[in-house]
């Protein structure tokens, strides 16, 4: 759930399911073992993640692909990518 959401701003958007994307990044890289945010309840989360922080890179998780992630779980709904840029990161991404 993007973090607009966790504060109950209800207007799911392309912004907020490139969020959800972001975190089923986490997921497939992780294999689903680690469970994101685990441990923190929703107002740790909010807090965690309004202090800067991000879901740590997956073992296994190439740079780019965690640049990715992190783009896509920005703070601000703005500075999230579209489905169409993540298209063509993932693609470049995957070429090298």
């Amino acid at each position: 759930t993007a973090l607009e959401m966790m504060e109950g701003r209800r207007n799911p958007n392309e912004k907020t399911d490139v969020w959800s994307f972001g975190v089923l990044i986490y997921e497939v890289f992780t294999r689903c073992a680690h469970q994101p945010y685990h441990g923190m309840d929703v107002d740790q989360i909010v807090t965690f993640i309004k202090a800067g922080n991000h879901l740590v890179q997956p073992t296994g998780c190439p740079s780019e692909m965690y640049s990715i992630l992190v783009q896509c779980t920005s703070v601000k709904p703005s500075d999230r990518p579209t489905f169409q840029q993540l298209t063509k990161m993932i693609r470049k991404a995957n070429s090298r």
